[in-house]
């Protein structure tokens, strides 16, 4: 009996491994997939504290609110994503947020989600990563709370040693696209 359902169990077990085993390009593939490369390195090169100094347009043309804050970023889950916690103050309050970047290398498309305590919607973008110019460009859609709708919104980051510099877009009110938001990150 004691060989029956020893021979029955490793039957399940060598059956359940084959039924589930990876092709050598599968495999390779997977591997390819969760290794970070050469964005990532680029991503790992944001870790640290950061200063931050933002301006922030309500319409076209009109003066900018000025702010400062603090920006601390690492890489997490094996050197694939950078995670980003920002604190700007602003209008007499403080602004929390944080972002989770990626780069998908199957996809060959960046990734970012933030997040901040002034909404409560999240905001997801896809990008291109422009190697020359150390530049990742987004395209995404955020809630537009005063329309309870989305709208197309865009943001660039360019990379540049010990200066990092965020422009962010949305539509105004006739729906043309003008930069609202800048961040100027310095160590």
């Amino acid at each position: 009996m004691k060989k029956l359902i020893l021979f029955v169990l490793l039957s399940f077990v060598m059956n359940y491994n084959l039924s589930y085993s990876q092709s050598d390009d599968s495999m390779e593939s997977w591997n390819s997939y969760k290794t970070p490369g050469h964005v990532h390195e680029m991503l790992a090169k944001a870790t640290g504290n950061w200063n931050i100094t933002t301006k922030f347009w309500l319409t076209p043309g009109s003066d900018a609110f000025t702010s400062k804050g603090t920006s601390s970023a690492e890489m997490i889950m094996g050197g694939l994503f950078l995670k980003t916690s920002d604190k700007i103050e602003g209008m007499g309050n403080y602004r929390n947020g944080s972002a989770i970047i990626g780069y998908d290398n199957s996809a060959k498309v960046s990734q970012k989600i933030y997040i901040d305590d002034y909404g409560s919607g999240m905001l997801y973008m896809t990008g291109t990563w422009d190697e020359a110019t150390k530049t990742v460009t987004y395209k995404g859609q955020m809630m537009d709370h005063d329309k309870d709708a989305y709208v197309d919104v865009s943001e660039t980051m360019t990379f540049n040693g010990d200066t990092m510099i965020l422009k962010a877009f949305r539509p105004d009110s006739k729906g043309n696209q003008f930069q609202y938001l800048e961040f100027v990150f310095t160590r």
